[in-house]
């Protein structure tokens, strides 16, 4: 029971997106900006709006209506009027919160009531039912829904003005009350035509400039990407040679009380390419870098690969942490991979700051220590080869 009951509201769910990506490349193929999302926001306020005038409206006829200044029959006609078409919307919502239709369906809804009110003319409400459609509509910064509203209610106006000349009801008496209605619509349209046109337009330059931002942030991402794999090592995981050289800036710049430079160079590696394949060096290269890093993992640490099998390490930490890293990673470079004949050893120079001496000197003299360390690495292979040699 629960699965299909999960099924079920997976399924409305799904049909839910499915709608709603219609619904914006439909939008799309209008050549609308406005998302369905914001759409659904803003119908779903313009039905508040309209349910709070819908209200208010009933309770002003249901008084008319008990002090006799409406008959029961006017009454009924006003309710049905009023709900029918609200109810219609509001299942057009539900079905569809985006829909971009929905506002025209709500506009003339409403004129529907305002268009019977004012034929009929038996209500003392009349002048003022038509501002809370224009602040509704104003909601929409939609100047073509604000004109077509507008010439429609103009119209309506203009009906009854002409009806009741030719009726003899206009007179001297009475005539500037029309001319009040005409200009108040005239008025009041205009002026949010034009607010919504000018806001329409300041929405339009805050759209395009959140694209453009957008697309900055973009390029940005992208510089940001492969500034990444230029600064950091996809072997390894170290920092490149690129990095290296900007870690060096910064320390030029901003000295540390603490700097040791330690250079590693993996042993042999030439003759492992040449004869076991580049595939065998580069895991070399990878057990190297594993080893150095099981050494140097501190937040004082920063490791760089400089060179196709030589690896820098800057390090800020004390002399006596600096001793004992140093101390385990010389005992760590000549150990087998695996179970295999390989041996991935490496030379280790390092050089720690003293008073006068310069970042390029500090590099030099672990340069030339770690130099120093692979000649005795290759005399102790000669050696051990003839040692092999004389046995046999």
């Amino acid at each position: 029971m629960k699965n299909g009951t999960q099924e079920k509201a997976n399924s409305r769910k799904t049909a839910g997106l499915t709608k709603e990506k219609g619904v914006n490349e439909e939008r799309i193929a209008q050549g609308k900006s406005r998302t369905w999302e914001e759409n659904s926001v803003l119908n779903k306020y313009l039905l508040i709006c309209w349910t709070v005038m819908n209200v208010s409206y009933l309770i002003a006829y249901t008084i008319e209506h008990i002090f006799k200044e409406v008959s029961l029959g006017y009454f009924i006609n006003v309710v049905i009027i009023l709900f029918v078409p609200y109810i219609f919307c509001f299942v057009s919502y539900k079905k569809d919160r985006g829909s971009f239709s929905l506002r025209y369906k709500i506009c003339l809804s409403y004129m529907l009531m305002y268009g019977y009110a004012l034929l009929t003319g038996v209500t003392n409400t009349l002048y003022v039912m038509i501002l809370p459609l224009i602040s509704f509509l104003v909601l929409y910064h939609d100047a073509t829904l604000v004109l077509r509203m507008g010439l429609i209610v103009l119209g309506l106006n203009l009906f009854t003005v002409i009806r009741d000349a030719c009726a003899g009801v206009i007179d001297e008496t009475n005539m500037y009350s029309y001319e009040v209605q005409i200009m108040l619509i005239i008025f009041c349209f205009g002026g949010a035509l034009i607010s919504s046109h000018l806001y329409n337009k300041i929405c339009e330059k805050g759209e395009r400039r959140l694209q453009e931002l957008l697309k900055m942030q973009k390029q940005k991402t992208i510089l940001e990407e492969r500034n990444k794999y230029l600064l950091i090592d996809a072997l390894t995981g170290f920092g490149t040679r690129r990095a290296y050289e900007e870690e060096l800036k910064e320390i030029a710049e901003h000295m540390p009380d603490h700097l040791h430079f330690t250079v590693v160079d993996v042993n042999d590696l030439k003759g492992v390419n040449d004869k076991y394949g580049h595939a065998v060096g580069d895991r070399m290269i990878m057990q190297a870098a594993e080893r150095v890093k099981s050494v140097f993992s501190d937040e004082t640490d920063k490791l760089y690969r400089i060179g196709g099998d030589e690896f820098a390490v800057v390090s800020s930490a004390l002399q006596d942490e600096m001793n004992l890293k140093l101390d385990r990673l010389r005992k760590i470079s000549d150990e087998k991979e695996g179970t295999g004949e390989i041996r991935v050893s490496f030379a280790v120079g390092s050089a720690s700051k003293e008073a006068g001496m310069t970042i390029e000197g500090l590099f030099e003299l672990a340069d030339r220590r770690m130099y120093a360390d692979k000649e005795e690495h290759y005399k102790k292979i000669q050696y051990d080869r003839r040692k092999s040699r004389r046995n046999e």
